[in-house]
């Protein structure tokens, strides 16, 4: 839960959370799970406004590796640190 959320503010996580393994895993449809984990998830994350990265079958590593790179603002760490490891 993000820092200074409360339950009442991430109803599909506490939820979740209240949820033993069985009910997690066990008793639950593929279809339960998948809406769990992808619209719910996508929903309560864009409500909290989380960063979110989209992530599809179509995708290459190298594009994963630029959607996560740009959504948490690394490409001028990993420039500095390319730049730092050439010069050693």
């Amino acid at each position: 839960m993000p820092a200074g959320a409360r339950p009442k503010d991430c109803p599909f996580l506490s939820e979740f959370a209240a949820m033993d393994m069985d009910e997690r895993w066990v008793n639950r449809s593929p279809e339960t799970m998948l809406e769990t984990f992808t619209e719910r998830l996508y929903e309560e994350a864009t409500r909290l406004e989380l960063r979110i990265i989209e992530v599809d079958t179509t995708m290459t590593e190298d594009d994963l590796a630029k959607r996560v790179t740009e959504a948490f603002g690394l490409r001028a760490t990993l420039a500095m640190c390319s730049s730092a490891a050439r010069e050693q």
